[in-house]
């Protein structure tokens, strides 16, 4: 009886090890994307999509396509990547070819269905007709949820078809009251995307800002981002009119005049240059030197970035010496959270991962322990 009731112990202890042990092999998350249908020459939006996404904080997506058949021409972080640290090793949409990564990290944890990046893309006119793909792989080491485990990324290939009809539904024309009443709580377009497609329509009628568009050309223009904001999230805010679109878009412009500089430079270039410029002028932040110095400390921090290569063409636009000194703040300010952020996610990894080892280990051997002792067990009976 009592050789019976251990066995049993025995049993439901070693199911229990099992269940412990398999729990650490985590359920995919699914990233995908619509199929697509384009004719030459046309421009294509492709959502990089997740759902059953239980928790991310991190991943590291390669994107390979075909470049004999389509040109990459813009990559946009997504809903669920607006906030925190999204970056892609495209340093030139010209020279590429065919492959990319998508980058991206924060400090907390997003756990719901959404967008990771939104891809543009002309297909060429010389393609051929057709069914292309394009494929999707992940890091390991780099994809992780909030507790700093694995996180296991199914990535399914993204299906074009070059030369038939069938073209992506845009969004229906809505009213200006209707887009009004349902905009309320909803979360805008990442600033990099909102202001590659103002660009593009701005561009399309050959003018170089979007103050210039005529009124024909302005109700053209918030229709057109309206349709791009509806393949980025259909959920996300749409415009009522062109004044407020124009509001936003400056607004995403100033925002990505810092995002370009940190993700062309290292934080160890900012840490130097703002530590020289600030100590030459007294002052612990760029909004705090005097109005008569405030434009002279800019530009001698700008040179600085740009000597070390920085990207500062979206600093272009900002003409007036405090905005331009409070994004120069913000680069600092972001720059020391990204660098404390690195360091952060690099110790907890590998805690984790220890961690993991220590108890994969543990259940190991007391696996075996209850193996051997079953067997020796079951040997005295006979």
């Amino acid at each position: 009886m009592k050789r019976s009731f251990l066995i049993v112990f025995l049993i439901l202890l070693f199911t229990s090890l099992i269940n412990t042990f398999t729990a650490y092999a985590k359920e995919d998350y699914l990233v995908y994307s619509d199929k697509i249908s384009a004719q030459q020459g046309e421009t294509v939006t492709v959502p990089l999509k997740i759902s059953g996404n239980k928790g991310l904080m991190g991943f590291r997506i390669t994107v390979k396509y075909p470049d004999s058949v389509m040109k990459l021409t813009d990559v946009s972080s997504g809903s669920l990547t607006n906030d925190g640290l999204f970056n892609t090793t495209v340093t030139s949409y010209e020279g590429l070819k065919g492959e990319f990564d998508i980058l991206w990290s924060d400090s907390k944890e997003v756990e719901e269905d959404g967008t990771l990046a939104v891809l543009t893309y002309q297909i060429k006119p010389t393609a051929d007709n057709g069914k292309y793909d394009i494929s999707l792989n992940y890091s390991k080491d780099d994809t992780f949820n909030g507790k700093y485990e694995d996180a296991s990324l199914k990535c399914s290939p993204i299906k074009i078809t070059v030369g038939k009809e069938e073209k992506t539904t845009k969004a229906e024309n809505k009213t200006e009251a209707s887009i009004k009443s349902n905009n309320d709580n909803l979360k805008a377009v990442s600033d990099d995307y909102l202001v590659s497609s103002v660009n593009e329509i701005t561009h399309s009628f050959g003018k170089s800002d979007i103050e210039l568009l005529n009124e024909s050309e302005q109700k053209a223009a918030v229709e057109y981002v309206n349709n791009r904001v509806e393949t980025y999230d259909e959920n996300a805010k749409k415009y009522s009119n062109f004044e407020e679109l124009k509001n936003d878009y400056y607004k995403a412009v100033n925002n990505e005049a810092v995002r370009r500089v940190l993700e062309s430079t290292d934080d160890s270039v900012i840490a130097a240059a703002k530590n020289e410029v600030l100590k030459e002028y007294g002052a612990s932040s760029f909004k705090e030197i005097p109005k008569e110095n405030k434009k002279e400390a800019n530009e001698k921090m700008l040179q600085k970035l740009k000597d070390s290569g920085a990207d500062l063409s979206g600093f272009e636009n900002i003409t007036d010496e405090e905005t331009a000194a409070e994004k120069l703040d913000e680069i600092v300010s972001q720059s020391e959270q990204r660098n404390k952020e690195t360091i952060d996610i690099a110790t907890n990894k590998n805690n984790g991962k220890k961690s993991e080892i220590i108890i994969s280990v543990v259940a190991v051997s007391a696996i075996v322990l209850a193996i051997v002792f079953l067997a020796v067990l079951f040997k005295k009976r006979r």
